[in-house]
């Protein structure tokens, strides 16, 4: 930025008549330096709070909603703790290997 933060609230009407012209055309094209690096700023940081190009839609987010209640249900059936399956499978999809079957029932 060109000027400080003290530099603008010094600046008022009454400083800006007391400048000759070419004191007042050295003002401008500072403020105008330091306007345009704000709005280049914000621009920039509006891009990055962008959402990621990743999100799930509605219809995805119910279809794994469905796949996790499908997959408690059934560790619970067979008599099974659904979170220990579920640990295993978030491990294995972090290393990139394939998902393991699901517990038999027990005996």
């Amino acid at each position: 930025m060109h000027l400080t933060n003290h530099s603008l609230r010094q600046i008022d009407e009454a400083y800006l008549r007391s400048l000759d012209l070419e004191a007042l055309r050295g003002l401008s094209l500072r403020l105008l330096a330091d306007l345009k690096e704000a709005r280049e700023r914000l621009n920039r940081q509006a891009n990055d709070r962008s959402p990621p190009r990743n999100r799930q839609t509605d219809s995805e987010r119910q279809h794994n909603r469905a796949v996790l209640a499908k997959a408690i249900e059934t560790c619970e059936q067979r008599g099974h703790s659904p979170w220990r399956y579920i640990e295993q499978a978030i491990a294995d999809q972090r290393a990139g290997r394939p998902l393991a079957p699901m517990p038999k029932p027990k005996e």
